[in-house]
């Protein structure tokens, strides 16, 4: 069955996985790890650990944004593949005000809990480099954009229920108190 999920952060992705495919258009802050296609990464391509040692990041990188970049990582416990955002503190924040803003997003995405919203796995600050990191789930499919140019014939009833799977993770999000708004909803993202 396919599955479509949106997300929080200024990525989108489209993901093969269990045979369905599952669309995520995200908003500011998260990550999904955008690739358009697969790379194997082991051990030996360690670059850096989190605090707890569950995180591995390796040097490939993903996706850089605006005030982001985004590398595949591994979580050694559930033994999968994530994506690790990296946002550099002094790129993003000007005043006392915006780092709020930032930790306060961070904590909401933590909250966000729905089948059709990435999963936000972990984040933490790294004092020593300035970065604010998160891990969430990693997508390597591309935009739902590169998804229909490469596959042109979907069925109608296909699209349709992507279309329905999206408006759920909508109505989730607005449906909060106050409603959360994910600002840039497109076929790009």
């Amino acid at each position: 069955m396919a599955e479509s999920r949106i997300g929080l952060t200024m990525w989108s992705s489209v993901a093969n996985r269990n045979s369905g495919t599952e669309f995520r258009d995200m908003w500011f802050i998260g990550c999904s790890g955008l690739v358009g296609g697969k790379s194997d990464c082991d051990d030996g391509g360690v670059v850096e650990k989190d605090p707890t040692g569950k995180y591995l990041r390796y040097d490939e990188v993903l996706g850089r944004g605006a005030f982001k970049t985004v590398y595949k990582a591994f979580d050694e416990v559930e033994g999968i593949e994530v994506a690790w955002c990296q946002v550099n503190i002094e790129d993003v924040l000007q005043s006392p005000e915006q780092l709020e803003r930032l930790y306060s997003e961070v904590h909401l995405l933590k909250s966000l809990k729905h089948q059709n919203i990435v999963k936000f796995h972990n984040s933490w600050v790294d004092d020593k480099n300035k970065t604010i990191n998160m891990i969430t789930e990693l997508f390597t499919s591309g935009s739902l954009r590169q998804y229909r140019k490469k596959h042109k014939n979907v069925d109608m009833k296909a699209i349709k229920n992507w279309a329905r799977q999206i408006l759920r993770g909508l109505h989730y999000l607005h449906s909060h108190n106050p409603p959360i708004i994910h600002r840039d909803l497109k076929c790009d993202n």
